[in-house]
């Protein structure tokens, strides 16, 4: 008997092993076919910030200055792993795959104790070869760490239910915090995991005093890790912030009257309008700020009740949705660059692969798990806790907004009742029961229609996002040809993109051709007219251009809109064109209201010494020449004026 365990658990161990290999060979190929892809060595937007974020740590930054706006766990990860191998895209990105491995295993070890191993297996085939996974895997963002933490969080709550002690519950009280400070939205689950281990506990006839140790214990975990980062952001920042402080900015862009506009901004002019919405309003704390986004969306839920219920059915079908709605990046453009991914995620023929079908078969397997686990109690209520991860993953997501990268932390757990489906479906035809299957068969058709309903076109090349980034990715790398075409594909496509058409025609201002510059400018500046770094791209462009006339007015309106504006540099070349039209006086004024703007700055009072000097005002210039020196010693220019000002 003895011999055929150890037979059995050597022949599991072969098993997780060849699927784990199984599961980063198909990593290890994405990750040598997407060195091709241009954004490979340009993390932008919310990968940007995290890339950034982690150097800083890396660099010895590891306190920080304000409290945190993302969940910090992740760019404190990137910056071990930067620390370790040094900041290079490649080497992260390949532990990434690594963990992404790991995490097929912890799909197959759920499965196996929730079902079967042959539902385990089938579920962590799925997902060892899962398109979106793979993509999200490889990107400088949280999700498939989130998507870790939680498989091992249900594995120990698992463990904690089938032989409870103070050590488990502290346990899987540690994972919940820490994956509360990878993706804060997993907190919705905690008092859904109290519900389940009171009940389980209380199905096995635990004791009272047991029950609330083993759940004090969990939630003392939590609390282990989430109260220190909200201790660290109030000492650096004086302010309560539970981890980050975007949650009120994304409840807002989730829920509000003009939801189409808000989902659709990205970083640029409207994303700073919303942004400084709350400065304007005069709140500077964090804290402050998320609650008037909050206060904005309560507002809205309040006064159109019928409207938002609206918009949760829809963020509902959108969850379900087989597409893979884009946040910051098109998914599908990756495809352009890995033949692998290119097989492994698509849309075709009125179905988006792959979870076009894991959903619907996910939610058949959630049907048919409760209908058939019910019976056996033990494997219900572990079936229930993948139910309640799931509800409250969907809830968090859709009382926010919906995108693929955020349904990334429950893909798994969804492959795993999808994988279940598939296991019920072989059994009836092999048991030849064929009237349950005839009566499951035509649910699961609607929910495959539902799914797949309007999954939209898979041409990311018309997606004008994609071509500037692309514009963006080739500008960084200083292939200047190859960004101009992007960026004129971005434009071309959408005439109204703003930040396509600054970068472009600022390409083109560093190329001295203002000729082509300046109506790219005028042209964003009629779109976006409060837009003040366009108006002062565009004065600069006349200024170089030799057109002192045109750009003039343009200098006066950005002062007039923003008098803080380049600290003061739009004062230095507005004084600059004054000097040479010989209107000193103007100039003299300017360069005063730069002073008063940045005090600080040499070149603008080396400036006025200058000015002073034209007009013969000798004893101002050398007072200003002074006041150059004082500011920086070993300005030699102005040590040189000024002592040819003294011998006069």
């Amino acid at each position: 008997m003895k011999s055929k365990i150890a037979h059995l658990c050597s022949v599991e161990r072969g098993w997780i092993a060849a699927l784990f290999l199984a599961a980063l060979g198909a990593r290890l190929l994405y990750l040598h076919q997407m060195r091709a892809d241009p954004l490979f060595d340009v993390p932008l937007i919310d990968a940007e910030t995290y890339v950034e974020h982690a150097r800083r740590i890396a660099q010895g930054d590891w306190l920080g200055d304000r409290p945190f706006w993302q969940a910090p766990l992740y760019p404190y990860f990137l910056a071990v792993l930067y620390r370790i191998f040094g900041q290079g895209y490649y080497l992260s990105r390949l532990v990434q795959f690594l963990i992404g491995a790991l995490s097929c295993v912890l799909i197959y070890l759920i499965g196996k104790r929730v079902f079967n191993r042959t539902v385990g297996g089938i579920a962590a085939l799925i997902a060892s070869l899962y398109g979106p996974l793979l993509y999200f895997e490889g990107q400088f963002l949280a999700s498939g760490l989130s998507a870790f933490l939680n498989l091992v969080l249900i594995l120990s709550l698992l463990r904690l239910a089938r032989t409870p002690n103070v050590r488990k519950g502290l346990w899987a009280g540690l994972l919940l915090g820490l994956s509360a400070i990878a993706r804060s939205n997993v907190l919705l689950f905690g008092p859904l995991a109290l519900v389940w281990l009171w009940w389980t506990f209380r199905n096995e006839g635990t004791e009272n005093k047991a029950l609330l140790r083993w759940n004090a214990a969990f939630c003392a975990g939590a609390l282990l890790i989430i109260a220190p980062i909200t201790l660290r952001n109030f000492i650096v920042g004086k302010d309560f912030v539970l981890i980050s402080s975007n949650a009120g900015i994304n409840f807002y862009i989730g829920n509000n009257l003009d939801y189409e506009r808000t989902i659709g901004i990205r970083p640029g002019t409207g994303w700073e309008e919303l942004v400084d919405e709350p400065v304007q309003a005069g709140l500077t704390k964090p804290s402050q700020r998320s609650r008037f986004f909050f206060a904005k969306s309560w507002a809205f839920i309040r006064r159109h009740p019928l409207q938002y219920a609206e918009l949760l059915l829809k963020k509902l079908r959108l969850f379900w949705s087989g597409d893979e709605i884009k946040r910051n990046q098109n998914i599908y453009a990756a495809r352009f660059y890995s033949p692998l991914l290119s097989v492994l995620l698509w849309k075709k023929h009125g179905i988006a692969f792959p979870f076009g079908l894991v959903g619907p078969l996910a939610l058949m397997g959630i049907v048919l798990s409760v209908g058939v686990c019910r019976r056996q109690t033990p494997i219900w209520l572990n079936t229930l806790l993948l139910l309640f991860f799931v509800f409250a993953q969907m809830t968090s997501v859709v009382l926010f907004f919906v995108s693929a990268r955020y349904r990334v932390p429950v893909l798994p757990f969804l492959i795993l009742f999808a994988a279940y489906t598939l296991w019920w479906g072989f059994e009836q035809i092999r048991t030849r029961k064929i009237r349950p299957l005839m009566r499951a068969v035509p649910l699961l058709v609607a929910l495959l229609i539902v799914a797949n309903l309007g999954v939209g076109d898979m041409d990311a090349m018309a997606d004008p996002e994609v071509h500037f980034a692309l514009g963006v990715a080739y500008e960084r790398k200083a292939m200047v040809a190859r960004a101009l075409l992007e960026y004129r594909k971005a434009v071309e496509l959408a005439p109204n993109h703003v930040r396509a058409r600054n970068n472009l025609a600022t390409m083109y201002a560093e190329q001295g051709r203002y000729d082509q510059a300046i109506p790219h400018y005028k042209k964003a500046l009629n779109i976006a007219p409060d837009n003040v770094h366009l108006r002062y791209n565009l004065a600069k462009s006349y200024m170089r251009k030799g057109d002192s006339d045109k750009a003039i007015p343009q200098y006066k309106e950005v002062i007039r809109r923003a008098p803080n504006y380049a600290e003061g540099g739009v004062y230095l070349d507005l004084g600059y064109i004054y000097m040479q039209q010989d209107a000193l006086n103007e100039a003299i004024a300017v360069y005063k209201e730069a002073i008063q703007i940045a005090p600080d700055r040499a070149d603008v009072h080396r400036n006025l010494a200058i000015a002073y000097t034209r007009k013969g005002r000798t004893e101002e210039a050398i007072a200003a020449y002074r006041k150059v020196l004082e500011i920086q010693p070993d300005h030699s220019e102005a040590r040189h004026d000024l002592a040819v000002l003294l011998k006069r």
